[in-house]
């Protein structure tokens, strides 16, 4: 019963490519190239902290979190297409990819990426 039980975890965690990576500055997630890698743009105040990706290489898609200081928050959202209330979006332009981000008056920012 071990032996099926092992071969199911493995079989498992093989078919799941969700990747989670935590960065606790802007600096550490370029220096990871995890703009280079498309994961996020490369739109982030260099301010930001707490980056948390759930990347999925199986779909194509992106999650996560990140915060910016308040201070900085404005300069952000002047980059993105307002949608509606406290959701905005920004198209990667050569690659096609959206990003729809959900913006917190305190910095807290929640997205998602679509990869076309």
């Amino acid at each position: 019963m071990k032996i099926v039980t092992l071969i199911l975890f493995i079989f498992f965690i093989s078919c799941c490519d969700v990747i989670t990576d935590t960065y606790d500055t802007h600096q550490d997630a370029k220096d990871n190239q995890l703009f280079e890698r498309g994961w996020l743009p490369d739109i982030l105040p260099t301010s930001t902290t707490n980056i948390k990706t759930q990347n999925n290489f199986d779909l194509n898609t992106s999650k996560g979190n990140f915060k910016i200081p308040k201070k900085d928050l404005g300069k952000f959202i002047s980059k993105l297409d307002h949608i509606l209330d406290n959701n905005y979006s920004y198209t990667e332009k050569s690659r096609y990819d959206i990003w729809l981000f959900e913006v917190n008056s305190n910095g807290y920012v929640n997205y998602t990426l679509s990869i076309k």
